[in-house]
């Protein structure tokens, strides 16, 4: 082959070498962004309704907010056999939904729940 037919192959090349390196310059910060909406919590469940796959948490306090209580989606409708109230759990929480999803859940402890305190989902 002679130089003046590579030249187009070798540009060729380049360009698509080139599209490929923005592309996966910019993969990291699409990676980071979905990364901070996905955050561990740890938390105490008040309610679980299993029908909707609904759970009320009290979450401990986050980077950017204060302790409180938040009804979250399970992103899997058997870990709603894992939780009773007073169950203590730690889970991956995507936080870009309303309401979070959660998946991953680990049960730390299981506290006896006051009969006196209803929650209802």
């Amino acid at each position: 082959m002679s130089a003046q037919t590579t030249a187009p192959f070798h540009r060729a090349n380049l360009g698509l070498v080139l599209v490929l390196m923005l592309l996966c310059a910019g993969a990291p910060g699409a990676v980071r962004a979905a990364d901070q909406s996905r955050i561990v919590i740890h938390a105490v469940v008040l309610a679980v309704d299993p029908a909707r796959s609904l759970v009320v948490l009290h979450h401990e306090a986050l980077e950017t907010s204060a302790a409180t209580d938040r009804v979250c989606r399970l992103k899997h409708h058997q870990d709603a056999l894992l939780l009773a109230r007073g169950t203590v759990i730690e889970a991956l929480a995507e936080t870009a939904h309303q309401p979070w999803v959660i998946e991953g859940i680990r049960v730390r402890a299981r506290m006896p729940a006051p009969k006196t305190s209803a929650v209802a989902i």
